[in-house]
């Protein structure tokens, strides 16, 4: 699979369109900042893959995308990022991940991995335990 991208500039925001394949269909449009949008496609060229840990909120917004257990929608750009995710194969995705690492390692736990769902679920539930917890330990009873 070929990601390709092309940006559209529109001043002080961008749209950063992913093809992936010879589909004349985008995987997604992501809209950024001129300055982000000129970096995302820099670090996708790069593939620099840097060392990633997955966050409660992350792995909840994946397990979403999946209809998973656990799962919290993400807003518009995340929702496309992750659909892009989802249709790139292993060496794009991977171009993707210098750019949004946390994401990436948790589309590919959680579409090629035999435990990864299982894996983020057990992150996603962490989340739930933190936004149960007092933000004041003085809060906290007997």
């Amino acid at each position: 699979m070929i990601i390709k991208t092309e940006i559209q500039d529109q001043g002080a925001t961008a749209f950063v369109t992913v093809f992936a394949d010879q589909d004349p269909m985008p995987c997604g449009v992501l809209v950024m900042s001129t300055a982000g949008a000129a970096e995302l496609v820099a670090r996708i060229a790069a593939g620099e893959p840097p060392e990633v840990e997955v966050t409660p909120k992350v792995a909840a917004q994946v397990l979403y995308h999946y209809g998973l257990t656990g799962g919290m929608q993400a807003g518009s750009f995340i929702t496309a990022l992750i659909t892009a995710m989802t249709k790139a194969d292993r060496d794009h995705l991977l171009r993707l991940s210098t750019v949004y690492p946390a994401y990436a390692v948790a589309v590919y736990l959680a579409r090629d991995t035999e435990h990864g769902r299982g894996w983020l679920q057990n992150v996603a539930k962490q989340r739930l335990v933190a936004d149960a917890s007092p933000a004041d330990p003085a809060e906290e009873t007997s």
